[in-house]
C-alpha cells in the first residue's frame, strides 16, 4: 500500500484502486477517504470533538457498540469500542473497551489513555490505537462501574501525532 501525493489517500497497487473508508455510523453507507470522511461524520452525525494532549471525559453507553471521536482539525475519526464479556456461567463480569483509528492500518498508531472510574475505584489503558487494533489490548471495565442507566465515565487522552 502506497500513500498519494494527498497524505490522506492510500494507494492498493494490488487492488489498483484508492482505498476509501465507511462511515462508522450504523445507518450510513458513506464511503470516502479519512479526511472527507471526518468531516462527513461531523457534519451529518453526532459526533465527540477531542484535542490532542488534553483528557476528555465522556460517558459511554455501553449499550452501544461505539463512540466516535472527530480529532480537533477534523481530519481523523476515533472509535471507543466496547463489547459485552459473556462466559458460560452467563454471568457478566464487565466490558472490554479499546479506542482505534478508522482508517488505515499502515499509520503509525497514536499513543492514548483510557481511565472508566465508579466512586473512588479507577482502572485504565495506556495503549496505541495500532496495538488494540491489530494484538486485541483493551481495558476491562467491571460491571459494577456500569451505571442502571448502562452508561460508565469515561477519561481519554489522545498524545499528539
Amino acid at each position: 500500500m502506497h500513500r498519494s501525493e494527498n497524505e490522506d489517500t492510500y494507494y492498493c497497487p494490488v487492488c489498483k484502486k484508492f482505498l476509501e473508508f465507511k462511515c462508522p455510523h450504523r445507518d450510513c453507507d458513506v464511503r470516502a477517504s479519512c479526511k472527507e470522511l471526518a468531516l462527513h461524520y461531523r457534519q451529518r452525525h453526532q459526533g465527540t470533538n477531542i484535542s490532542y494532549g488534553t483528557m476528555l471525559q465522556v460517558t459511554l453507553n455501553v449499550t452501544n457498540n461505539q463512540m466516535v471521536l472527530v480529532d480537533e482539525f477534523k481530519e481523523k475519526l476515533y472509535l471507543i469500542q466496547n463489547y459485552r464479556v459473556n462466559n458460560n456461567d452467563h454471568v457478566n463480569p464487565g466490558y472490554l473497551v479499546f479506542l482505534t483509528f478508522h482508517g488505515p492500518k499502515t499509520r503509525p498508531g497514536i499513543n492514548y489513555e483510557l481511565y472508566a472510574s465508579s466512586g473512588d475505584s479507577r482502572v485504565g489503558l495506556v495503549s496505541d490505537t495500532m496495538t488494540s487494533a491489530v494484538q486485541g489490548t483493551f481495558l476491562l471495565i467491571p460491571k459494577d462501574f456500569v451505571s442502571p442507566n448502562h452508561e460508565v465515565n469515561l477519561e481519554v487522552f489522545l498524545q499528539a501525532p
